[in-house]
């Protein structure tokens, strides 16, 4: 716990620094960051991302998952405006060092601006492949001696919470049933980061309309974890568990 703690401080203390940062680059091209309330939410939007992490027991379920919600994007957005942060560094110190040269003034808008509409349309696209899962149907023959046909389903990585909750898992189950499976595999990373905005939320809950005689978990987790989700949420499916660490 302590250990946990230790490191949501860090990314706390990490995010005041880079949304500095982030605050003094974007402001350069979009006049109207350039105001202390702009700069207040730059500085305070890490804390979108560790409040549902560390005080989750202090907070609604409702205002959990809404801060998870905007964290999750806070820290996407972060991550790859840091590289953008990198190059404007190196910009801006190679005009310090070549004298007479006007490298920031010309290309630090264009490359922000830029960088920014790039950023913007590739988080929109990942958001949109989260939440449309690609299905593939593959047939494999077996010498082993089955009465008959074996349909199986297998979902991996759900990463089930707060930007993927119950209506995802219902229409995640709604497809399953409609394969007719005999049995459904679940792989790692059942989760995604925060067990207590998932129970909460009751993101997997939409899974306990799944038709099958046998389901499984290959997990990467702890035993605690996976006996908490299948209890509070899944528990209706005979239910086998093989951990994998």
């Amino acid at each position: 716990m302590k250990k946990r703690s230790s490191f949501f401080l860090f990314i706390a203390l990490l995010g005041l620094a880079i949304g500095l940062g982030q605050w003094f680059m974007y402001q350069q091209i979009f006049p109207s960051l350039q105001t202390n309330l702009a700069l207040a939410i730059f500085l305070l939007l890490p804390l979108t991302f560790v409040l549902p992490n560390t005080a989750e027991k202090h907070l609604s379920p409702a205002w959990t998952s809404r801060l998870a919600f905007i964290g999750g994007y806070w820290f996407i957005f972060s991550y790859y405006s840091v590289f953008l942060l990198g190059l404007c560094l190196l910009l801006f110190l190679a005009n310090q060092l070549l004298p007479g040269t006007m490298l920031w003034q010309e290309y630090s808008a264009p490359l922000v601006l830029g960088a920014s509409i790039f950023l913007l349309l590739a988080i929109a696209w990942g958001s949109w492949n989260a939440s449309h899962p690609v299905y593939r149907k593959l047939c494999l023959h077996t010498d082993k001696p089955l009465a008959g046909d074996l349909r199986i389903a297998f979902a991996s990585d759900l990463h089930l919470g707060p930007m993927l909750g119950r209506n995802y898992s219902k229409k995640l189950a709604q497809r399953i049933n409609a394969l007719q499976p005999d049995l459904v595999i679940f792989g790692g990373d059942l989760i995604d980061g925060n067990l207590e905005i998932v129970l909460q939320e009751g993101s997997s809950r939409g899974l306990q309309s799944i038709e099958a005689r046998l389901t499984v978990l290959i997990s990467n987790v702890s035993a605690p974890v996976i006996s908490a989700i299948i209890s509070a949420t899944i528990c209706v499916l005979p239910f086998s568990i093989l951990p994998t660490a």
